[in-house]
């Protein structure tokens, strides 16, 4: 049964959790509650020539007081070091302009003030590869970007450094094979992209025996076919046939194997010691 669940809702997520937006309007992680001690404030700042351009250093602040930004401008650009700031006061992103271009390196905060995504922007874009960091400093994800559209090979971590997904994108669809793995290094999923869409192959294999658990065929992101769903308990397999709206055509069936497993394993329940019942006398446990 816990298979049969684990099959209808299989999702392939890549993403990293943002929860706020930089100075470019992207998502970024959200700040954490540290508020930033000194800052080096602008003597004379906020000054524009005749022609209306920004000039030298300039600052803006909140209407709590704490700033949102400051920077250096030269004729209307920021050159060097711009750094941003929540309401709280917590530095959200340091940018440094490269030669007086629109081209900057950045590194964007989270919780506990450290970093959690650094790579670099073109204009407002982002570009080339961003190395993504989990709030223990880990790598958790290599993305590759192209005007600002996920492009190129993404790879995903777990925590304890094994590769958890590798996925292929091209200006912002995921394209083609796509694996994913268990923490363990076993192969978790293997399926195939189309413009964004699940699309053709697609198998699930278990963890502990490393053979498959289900496998089947998707339709621009839909279910399609016949699905093989192999019986945890018998490791027999079934049929799950899906119809062109991605629905199962025999859900008769399925609800049958789902009731012939609950009472295999209501049978079976007092057979399953519970270990804590044995803490005084471990040596009785028997599994």
């Amino acid at each position: 049964m816990k298979r049969i669940i684990a099959i209808a809702s299989i999702v392939i997520a890549a993403q990293s959790a943002w929860a706020q937006m930089d100075v470019f309007g992207n998502r970024v992680p959200k700040s954490g509650s540290h508020v930033e001690k000194s800052v080096n404030l602008p003597n004379k700042p906020n000054k524009v020539d005749e022609n209306g351009l920004r000039q030298g250093e300039w600052a803006r602040k909140y209407a709590n007081g704490h700033y949102a930004y400051t920077a250096t401008f030269k004729d209307g650009k920021p050159v060097g070091e711009m750094i941003r700031y929540d309401e709280k006061g917590n530095k959200t992103a340091v940018l440094n302009y490269i030669n007086e271009s629109d081209t900057c390196t950045a590194k964007l905060y989270g919780e506990s003030q450290r970093v959690e995504a650094e790579g670099m922007y073109v204009g407002q874009d982002r570009d080339g590869q961003w190395t993504l960091y989990g709030t223990d400093g880990k790598i958790i994800g290599v993305e590759n970007y192209k005007k600002g559209m996920l492009n190129g090979e993404q790879r995903h971590f777990h925590n304890n450094g094994q590769v958890s997904q590798i996925i292929n994108y091209e200006m912002g669809f995921a394209q083609g094979p796509s694996v994913e793995y268990f923490s363990t290094g076993r192969v978790q999923t293997e399926c195939n992209y189309s413009q964004g869409q699940l699309d053709g192959k697609y198998k699930v294999i278990d963890e502990v025996s490393g053979e498959i658990a289900a496998e089947g065929k998707y339709n621009k992101g839909l279910r399609t076919g016949k699905w093989k769903v192999y019986d945890s308990f018998a490791k027999e397999h079934y049929i799950v046939e899906y119809n062109e709206l991605g629905l199962p055509v025999n859900q008769d069936e399925i609800d049958r194997r789902m009731e012939r497993q609950m009472k295999h394993y209501e049978k079976n329940r007092d057979r399953l010691q519970d270990p804590a019942l044995y803490q005084r006398d471990p040596e009785q446990y028997r599994p």
